[in-house]
């Protein structure tokens, strides 16, 4: 509760002294009320089913937890214009203690840039959405964590340095250039211990950032294609230089397509990717360790995956409502996988996910949804008799969603 008095006051004197100070400071968001049914997961947003989620377990939530807030900072110089952001959600780190769990959710920090912009030029510094492969589904039940994660979305929020150069073409058409150094967030820091320190893993001991570059071009405001590309590298033996790693640095590579068409009351989207090691884009595709004989150490490689996703909407005219559906899968290389499974354990080789959805807006601001989501996974192990056998695990989720724009 104090928290959020603090959080409160801090933003009501920041919109005083800024608006004083010739700064347009603008508030947005929304409160989100989500009410899920899994009949299998015991999970707010399902996004892959563990090997051991075969049987029928139903359980039920009702949670606020994707609630957002953020204010929108602009202002005007001679020769630049300027722009800047911060958004918050409530998807941090919970409280303690068994009642506490589910009702003492922290802010957790989003998005947080300045922007300097000057005709075709923007330069921008901050944490902001991964320009490699920038599109998601439309869906209320997947907000923070977005629609086909795992299952052919590759995302994420970096800390970047971002250019970006606009040009139109005729009357109607433009291309856009975007190029980024982010924050080398390696596949490693995803287990690592939380603390109020800064989580160094793999990509932070390479020495260098991450590169993503992106090229689309849009034609008559209705069709826009793009295609990204992402490199960096992670030193796995300067990370753990205890950990009998033996290996140059280990890439992460990707390179995608996305697509987004309107006609008329008809919408299409989509991307489609490969690479390898990407799971700091929320991808399952890891690494996995090739022992070198010669120097009795192992390698680290990344996995190869390769997948994608696309949604179908519909806003029939003259209604309040709209439909989305879709389908989404990634699927890691086979051979890896089998090297994996090789070494013990159960590792994840196929997500798919299909999902579809009604939205209405039956006054201004407010939303109500419904969406159904089909998960399976699919997982390769050693059977008793030591040989390689597959097993699916599937979940059907039913949300439905309250929200409110403001």
């Amino acid at each position: 509760m104090r928290k959020a008095v603090f959080l409160s006051v801090a933003i009501a004197l920041m919109l005083v002294m800024n608006a004083s100070a010739g700064v347009d400071v603008k508030p947005y968001g929304f409160i989100l009320v989500n009410v899920g049914i899994n009949d299998v997961l015991g999970t707010d947003i399902p996004v892959s089913a563990g090997i051991a989620d075969t049987t029928t377990r139903t359980s039920f939530l009702i949670t606020p937890r994707q609630t957002r807030f953020g204010l929108k900072m602009s202002s005007e110089l001679e020769d630049w214009d300027l722009a800047a952001g911060i958004e918050l959600d409530f998807w941090g780190l919970k409280g303690s203690g068994a009642n506490g769990l589910a009702m003492q959710s922290a802010p957790r920090l989003r998005r947080a840039y300045l922007k300097m912009m000057r005709e075709n030029l923007t330069f921008l510094v901050g944490q902001e959405w991964s320009l490699f492969a920038p599109l998601s589904p439309t869906s209320l039940a997947h907000v923070s964590i977005p629609g086909f994660s795992s299952c052919g979305n590759l995302w994420n929020r970096f800390p970047q340095i971002r250019f970006e150069h606009s040009h139109d073409i005729g009357e109607n058409g433009s291309v856009l250039f975007q190029w980024a150094a982010i924050r080398p967030i390696g596949a490693d820091v995803a287990t690592a211990t939380r603390t109020q320190g800064e989580a160094f893993g793999a990509g932070e001991y390479s020495g260098m950032p991450f590169f993503e570059g992106r090229a689309s071009a849009s034609f008559n405001s209705n069709v826009t294609i793009g295609f990204s590309g992402h490199y960096g590298q992670e030193d796995w033996d300067k990370a753990y230089p205890t950990g009998g790693f033996h290996t140059d640095k280990t890439t992460t590579t990707a390179g995608a397509v996305d697509f987004k068409a309107q006609a008329g009351t008809f919408g299409l989207s989509g991307e489609w990717f490969m690479g390898s090691n990407l799971r700091m884009l929320f991808s399952n595709a890891h690494v996995w360790n090739e022992w070198d004989a010669a120097s009795g150490t192992n390698k680290v490689k990344g996995v190869e995956a390769n997948g994608g996703w696309g949604q179908l909407s519909f806003k029939p005219q003259g209604t309040n409502l709209s439909f989305n559906t879709g389908a989404g899968t990634e699927i890691l290389k086979e051979e890896h996988v089998d090297s994996l499974a090789a070494g013990g354990g159960a590792q994840l080789w196929k997500n798919l996910t299909l999902f579809a959805n009604i939205m209405a807006t039956p006054m201004s601001n407010v939303t109500i949804a419904f969406e159904y989501g089909y998960l399976k996974t699919t997982y390769k192990y050693l059977d008793a008799t030591s040989a390689l056998a597959e097993s699916d695990a599937d979940n059907s989720n039913f949300n439905l969603a309250f929200k409110f724009d403001f």
